[in-house]
């Protein structure tokens, strides 16, 4: 069929067959054969672009997911070197605290590496050491945490880039759908 046949119908370029048009029929022009022309094209033209903002969405979704990981692997450095700073700092304060035990020792007149002296300093050490490391487990739990979600971050940011593509080509096939309908309805299919 040639184009001037499929846009106003071929009895309006001098065929013998009455046929419809994009914007009449049998050589007529018609409001609403050219409404549904027009309809239909932007519905098609619509479809696309919802599906180039769907896929610009979940572009931008991929770009901060991303971006989100990131800032947990960032934490979980920073977790890890503040519980070794915290460490250090109870470490500073443990000493401060065993040289305490020792002088008031020392004040009270016993002997300060032996018998129950001995027993106490070497118990507080024990508690100071426990929670020197507890200080260091809960920094390396905690970055542990950032860690995983850092990783779940980058799953969300895979999934969001996979939904770019299919967002796009739902919006063409959604558009290839609208306009096959048009044109049934448009009785150029018939």
């Amino acid at each position: 069929m040639c184009w001037p046949a499929l846009i106003l119908g071929a009895k309006a370029v001098g065929t013998t067959a009455a046929t419809s048009g994009l914007f009449g029929t049998a050589g007529l022009w018609s409001a609403g054969q050219s409404a549904l022309t027009l309809g239909t094209a932007a519905s098609t033209f619509g479809a696309i672009r919802s599906g180039q903002t769907a896929a610009a969405n979940f572009q931008y979704q991929a770009h901060m997911a991303r971006y989100q990981a990131q800032i947990h692997e960032n934490n979980a450095l920073m977790r890890e070197r503040a519980a070794e700073v915290e460490a250090d700092l109870f470490d500073d304060r443990a000493k401060l605290l065993l040289s305490k035990q020792n002088v008031a020792f020392a004040k009270s007149g016993v002997a300060i590496n032996q018998d129950t002296p001995l027993e106490v300093a070497a118990q507080t050490a024990a508690d100071l050491t426990t929670e020197r490391l507890a200080i260091l487990y809960r920094g390396k739990v905690g970055a542990e945490a950032e860690r995983h979600a850092a990783v779940g971050q980058r799953f969300a940011a895979v999934n969001a880039a996979r939904n770019v593509r299919e967002a796009r080509a739902g919006g063409y096939l959604s558009a290839g759908a609208t306009a096959g309908v048009g044109v049934h309805k448009l009785g150029l299919l018939s």
